[in-house]
């Protein structure tokens, strides 16, 4: 599924040389899939294993990273009956591995081109030092047996000793005393330097023990799936010419998950891009360790440059962690142990629902996406109950354009709703389904602060005179000066709000009119209020949305006229019904064969250099008990797409957060976390019965438009 419509060849000038790129680079990533336990052995786990399969040979990925393929040893609780009574420290966990590894063989050979990494977890890191001890205590317990069968020998030497002194029998006492001294030479050496105790962890014993140990864990895993890339670190790859990073964690100070991520993520990717711009990856990984599955678009400085970063799901099932943590599974083995269990944590936050699935991402001629499978979508896949091959329902979220301000890219603006016009004239044509359009506000400047007419400098009618007059000089056309003249006076600002309403619609107002007339959802357009035209006109009652819809009110409300002239149609008469407008809206459509409950607002809350963006808007979304399958917010222009579980039925709810076309003031780089964003998304909603949850997006940024 995940855009397989796209198998066209393109160049991209990337390092100062020409590549030729397959036109799509995909990895998957499958995270925290314990097969050892009933956290990640449940039966829709079991079932969504097999849509894992069939996901696979669909999207045929370049590369999977998985993680987290075998719990942590010492907490045995969540066992499945398979490993119940192994002993895994005598058998060097034989049968987990032998779990696992049929896992890792069965992914390469549904796709045998999918080059497949498994990353070591911290539970993998704990199950080493596990194994470490206790090699160590093997080769004390072999030093301690010697040792003491030596001072049994010399005890025995001893007695013999005195007896034939007793006797008179010096020759034979003589010979024994002469034993005796090899043999307290022995004893005194092993005493001196045999292990007979455990070694700190800061000494060179300890350290050679665990580089054999970890050597040996890797061993085993390669031995039993040799075609599977082994990693006790971070990956760091070349596919399709795309640089792409992996971590189990990228935060190294501690192996418990974080309660807050996401901004620790972004902040260690501006950390490592700061130290060296120009070997910045296309795409910076990290596993589903702390519950917390976005992708964001990271802009380098002020260019039309980007780099995905993402996390992934997890695939363990939340319904059976939260019986454990509710004490309802078998919580006769759970006493004291319910926080000790590494899902139960990730789950235990009070901001967090841990989003069960898998992620597909990649980059395309769009640009980068990222699609999440919910374990309940894949086993509904797996159990062939829902087809693997999709049926999208897209929808355009298009966001703090800001007319009227002289930082605006119109220049992007303009490819991206001529872009945006294509596809809706190509869909119409074609007899397919409009895309939906979410317009989350600040659409108008306003004029919310004194400064804003004079903060960009305006040309001088001179200075304007002579850019024209040299552009004639070298031999521009008519058309090219008058798109310059254009171009030169967009750099102003526009204070008038007049001025901005009609600029607004000479941008717009196509593409909105002719979504309204095409689109079948009821709305197909919605409007949110944003804060700058509040700031500016709210008190006397005139709003934002107000200013987009009054005119399609007015068409409306002029259909009796139309009506007597002859010009009867109901896509004109019933306008109203297309659209929505306010500030914080909820609503339901049906799409395909599943109905989805909105939540969308301009602005999700306030934010600081701190701040986890994410993580603030699902802590409103549980705050107000807001069950909604898609949110959609803006404000801050700095896009994300984030997704949350849902405990009882291991489906996720999709967060889409939007970008913009403002360049300069970027709240992301007054706040801290990164330039502004620019472009627009595409988010994607399943159509087909049981694939509600499965969601993706599409960053439709300024490096493609």
């Amino acid at each position: 599924m995940a855009r397989n419509i796209y198998n066209i060849l393109y160049n991209k000038k990337r390092g100062g040389e020409l590549m030729t790129l397959d036109e799509t680079v995909k990895a998957m990533i499958i995270s925290e899939y314990p097969l050892d336990s009933v956290i990640g052995s449940s039966k829709q786990c079991k079932e969504a294993m097999e849509g894992i399969y069939k996901c696979i040979e669909s999207e045929k990925p370049d590369v999977i990273f998985v993680d987290g393929l075998f719990s942590r040893i010492r907490y045995r609780e969540t066992d499945i009956a398979e490993v119940v009574n192994d002993n895994p420290l005598e058998n060097f966990m034989e049968t987990r591995f032998d779990i696992g590894t049929k896992f890792l063989n069965e992914l390469k050979k549904r796709n045998p081109s999918s080059e497949v990494y498994y990353v070591l977890s911290d539970a993998d890191e704990h199950n080493i030092r596990r194994l470490t001890q206790n090699a160590a205590m093997k080769v004390i317990q072999e030093k301690k047996e010697e040792l003491s069968t030596l001072k049994k020998e010399r005890a025995y030497i001893n007695k013999s000793v005195k007896k034939y002194k007793e006797l008179g029998k010096d020759k034979e006492a003589s010979q024994y005393t002469k034993k005796k001294t090899e043999l307290n030479k022995k004893i005194t050496k092993l005493e001196k330097t045999a292990l007979l105790r455990i070694p700190s962890a800061e000494s060179a014993e300890w350290r050679n023990f665990k580089e054999s140990t970890q050597q040996s864990y890797i061993d085993k895993i390669k031995q039993k799936s040799p075609s599977v890339n082994i990693s006790a670190s971070n990956v760091k790859t070349k596919v399709k010419g795309y640089v792409v990073w992996y971590s189990h964690s990228w935060s190294a100070k501690s192996d418990i998950p974080s309660e807050s991520r996401t901004n620790r993520f972004i902040e260690q990717v501006r950390k490592d891009y700061m130290g060296d711009p120009e070997s910045m990856p296309d795409f910076f990984l990290e596993s589903g360790h702390h519950g917390e599955a976005i992708a964001h678009p990271f802009r380098h400085n002020l260019e039309d440059k980007y780099s995905l970063v993402a996390s992934g799901a997890v695939m363990e099932d939340q319904n059976i962690v939260k019986k454990i943590r509710d004490k309802e599974f078998k919580p006769e083995l759970f006493h004291g142990k319910i926080n000790k269990i590494e899902a139960c944590k990730r789950q235990s936050s009070s901001a967090k629902i841990p989003p069960p699935g898998i992620s597909v991402l990649g980059k395309n001629k769009d640009g980068y996406y990222v699609f999440i499978y919910s374990i309940s979508a894949l086993s509904e896949i797996g159990k062939g109950s829902a087809p693997m091959k999709l049926d999208f329902q897209d929808a355009n979220l298009l966001s703090d354009i800001h007319v009227g301000k002289g930082a605006v890219r119109y220049d992007t603006l303009e490819k991206a709703i001529k872009k945006l016009e294509n596809e809706l004239e190509t869909r119409v044509k074609d007899g397919k389904d409009a895309p939906i359009l979410l317009i989350p506000n600040e659409s108008l400047q306003g004029y919310n602060y004194k400064s804003m007419p004079v903060e960009t400098s305006k040309q001088t009618p001179m200075e304007l005179e002579k850019i024209l007059l040299e552009a004639y000089q070298k031999g521009a056309s008519p058309k090219e000066m008058a798109k310059l003249a254009g171009s030169e006076m967009s750099k102003n600002n526009y204070p008038r709000i007049s001025d901005q309403v009609r600029w607004y619609f000479q941008i717009l107002n196509n593409l909105v009119l002719n979504t309204l007339i095409h689109g079948k959802y009821e709305p197909s357009v919605v409007f949110n209020e944003g804060t700058h035209v509040a700031h500016t006109t709210g008190d006397f009652g005139i709003s934002e949305v107000f200013l987009q819809t009054f005119p399609y009110y007015v068409l409306e409300m002029s259909a009796p006229i139309l009506k007597k002239i002859g010009l009867d149609d109901t896509k004109i008469t019933e306008l109203s019904k297309k659209y929505i407008a306010g500030g914080f809206k909820k609503f339901d459509v049906k799409i395909g064969d599943n109905l989805y409950k909105f939540s969308t607002v301009h602005k999700p809350g306030s934010a600081g250099p701190g701040t986890n963006i994410p993580l603030q808007q699902i802590k409103r979304s549980i705050t107000m008990a807001d069950d909604a399958d898609v949110f959609t917010s803006a404000h801050l222009h700095t896009p994300y797409f984030y997704v949350v579980g849902k405990y009882h039925t291991n489906s996720v709810s999709a967060f889409y957060k939007g970008a913009t076309f403002n360049e300069y003031d970027s709240y992301g780089k007054a706040g801290g976390w990164s330039p502004a964003v620019i472009g627009y998304e595409k988010a994607f909603l399943a159509k087909n019965k049981g694939k509600k949850g499965v969601y993706g997006v599409q960053f439709i940024l300024s490096d493609v438009l």
